[in-house]
């Protein structure tokens, strides 16, 4: 054992150096803020996911699908990132005339919308489900001859004006079941649509 010291003696420099190193490593390693579970289980909506939806202002009837579905996480500050889910939706109305694309983003515990397209150009929707303060919960909620149970409304405004009367209705079991939204510069685009079928891929 005494023959060993030596050999150790110069080898702890180099052992300590590893230590330091390897506990380095793990301190930069990404903390990742996870998006409430509940709400990915709910409304995290798959491609096969659907909604046929009828505008009760001018009777047009719309599909609304989702296309993809992307999950990443986006980096907020050194050493923690938060986790992002994005599902892409696609509008087309019954005559192919207009299309629009959608999207919904999940972040921490917070639902938003955005749509991309000539009726709303590039205008973003904040909604959210559980511990967004605007989120309000009907047990009950009645849509033409139909009642829904547990509805999540959700009150939505344009970032600029932060005036519009808007609001998204989400049930567990069918996903978006009316949509009010309002153009934000343009006052005779205003629709309400409301379910008419679905399909939900969670």
């Amino acid at each position: 054992m005494k023959g060993l010291k030596p050999y150790i003696l110069t080898l702890l420099p180099f052992i300590f150096t590893g230590i330091v190193f390897t506990s380095s490593c793990i301190k930069r390693k990404n903390n990742v803020i996870a998006i409430t579970p509940a709400l990915l289980e709910r409304f995290s909506y798959k491609p096969g996911s659907y909604w046929i939806m009828r505008d009760s202002i001018t009777g047009r009837i719309d599909s609304f699908y989702i296309t993809s579905s992307v999950s990443n996480n986006i980096s907020l500050r050194a050493g923690l990132e938060v986790q992002n889910v994005v599902a892409q939706m696609q509008q087309l109305s019954a005559d192919k005339a207009d299309t629009s694309r959608w999207e919904f983003r999940y972040v921490k515990n917070q639902l938003s919308l955005n749509v991309l397209s000539k009726t709303y150009p590039g205008v973003y929707y904040p909604c959210g489900y559980m511990l967004y303060p605007l989120t309000i919960s009907h047990p009950t909620f009645q849509l033409n001859a139909y009642y829904y149970a547990d509805v999540n409304e959700s009150n939505i405004v344009d970032d600029s004006t932060r005036k519009y009367n808007n609001s998204l209705f989400l049930n567990e079991a069918n996903g978006l079941i009316k949509m009010r939204l309002n153009h934000p510069s343009d006052s005779q685009k205003h629709f309400v649509w409301e379910l008419l079928r679905k399909n939900i891929v969670l």
